[in-house]
């Protein structure tokens, strides 16, 4: 219904980002500990909470809250289905839902640190009615503003996986450190840091 309804269409990508496929499946699967890790290296404001199997209260910190929901899982694809608000000043709050389709992959190479390829389409249907009758005047505007959240939710996740493969011994302390890992998670995250590291050059570090 979104998808055909749709009153903006946009994609993201592909971006390449330094980290092992295992371990960015990991991080996507957790976004409250993502936006744990994003919130305390100061790369944005996301608070994320689970409310459910598959369903987390998302709210970026700059007028973006809503909730979103896994739909669908396979291997290297995911789907979500998100209801929420945006708010901004002079402008008319904007209610609305919206699919989000990512796919990640590894990418082969022969030597070398890991490195994944992801990408985002996004489908977003206005339920304002003002808004909704208005939408070619106000198109350029809902695409900038559409665009830009979730083009920063992209760029911010791969500035983390940039960090964790630069400098992994820190944050991997600070994964392991969050209060919101239970102990599996702890032991899967163990598995996770070793072939990671296994991975990455001689130093340790990516180049």
């Amino acid at each position: 219904k979104t998808m055909r309804g749709r009153t903006i269409h946009a994609t993201f990508g592909p971006l390449v980002t330094p980290i092992s496929f295992d371990l960015a499946d990991f991080l996507i699967d957790q976004p409250d500990i993502t936006a744990y890790l994003i919130r305390k290296h100061h790369l944005a404001l996301y608070r994320v909470t689970t409310v459910g199997p598959r369903q987390w209260q998302v709210d970026d910190g700059y007028g973006t809250r809503g909730l979103v929901t896994l739909a669908e899982k396979k291997e290297g694809t995911r789907i979500y289905y998100a209801e929420g608000t945006h708010s901004r000043r002079r402008f008319p709050t904007l209610a609305g839902s919206a699919v989000v389709i990512m796919r990640i992959s590894a990418l082969q190479r022969p030597q070398g640190p890991p490195r994944i390829k992801s990408s985002f389409e996004v489908y977003v249907r206005l339920r304002n009615p003002v808004v909704a009758a208005g939408v070619k005047v106000v198109r350029p505007f809902l695409q900038e503003t559409i665009v830009r959240t979730f083009s920063k939710a992209f760029l911010v996740a791969q500035k983390l996986g940039t960090l964790i493969a630069k400098d992994p011994d820190p944050i991997f302390a600070e994964i392991l450190a969050c209060p919101l890992l239970t102990s599996g998670q702890q032991a899967l995250v163990r598995d996770l840091v070793a072939a990671f590291k296994r991975e990455l050059t001689p130093s340790g570090q990516y180049p």
